[in-house]
């Protein structure tokens, strides 16, 4: 419940960033200072789980992601990955780069065809990464880990990773 309480207190928190320009900006934009493009991204991740990844920012401050694929090296494996993101920008922009952290909480969903079929584990996840953002590309590089506690079908939990990247549109 806190946590819950305080990804919403950090989402509507209305705090000036500082651009490139040392300017102040508008944190309820669906466009970034901090790179071209539009508030949809669409790219490839590596990790748990590998495949395709998307992100819709709702302003600067927080969006959701979504991933679909299996993890790497596991035959038959499968998951779908959800997660509400909060971005927090500790470090200032610089020379044309920006280095935002985001935290979260999502889902997961996984099975595997090969050595459980017909099984799903379903469960909550964190999220905790950071973004490497060029100002003049469309295009943001992301690492992020997630610790997940699989409660549906079976109990247990995994420990997820991933290195992405999206182009926005």
């Amino acid at each position: 419940m806190i946590p819950s309480l305080l990804l919403v207190g950090l989402a509507q928190a209305q705090v000036p960033v500082q651009a490139d320009s040392g300017a102040p900006r508008s944190t309820d934009g669906a466009f970034s200072a901090e790179r071209t493009g539009g508030a949809f991204g669409l790219g490839l991740a590596v990790g748990a789980p590998s495949g395709l990844t998307a992100k819709l920012g709702f302003s600067e401050l927080h969006g959701v992601q979504f991933t679909a694929g299996g993890d790497l090296g596991i035959v038959g494996d499968y998951a779908v990955t959800g997660d509400y993101i909060v971005h927090l920008r500790p470090f200032p922009a610089t020379d044309g780069y920006a280095v935002p952290l985001h935290v979260g909480a999502g889902f997961n969903l996984s099975g595997n065809t090969a050595w459980l079929p017909g099984t799903f584990l379903m469960g909550p996840r964190a999220v905790f990464g950071a973004t490497v953002l060029v100002q003049t590309l469309p295009l943001e590089l992301y690492v992020e880990a997630a610790p997940t506690f699989y409660v549906w079908e079976q109990l247990s939990w995994s420990f997820d990773g991933q290195i992405g990247t999206r182009w926005f549109f």
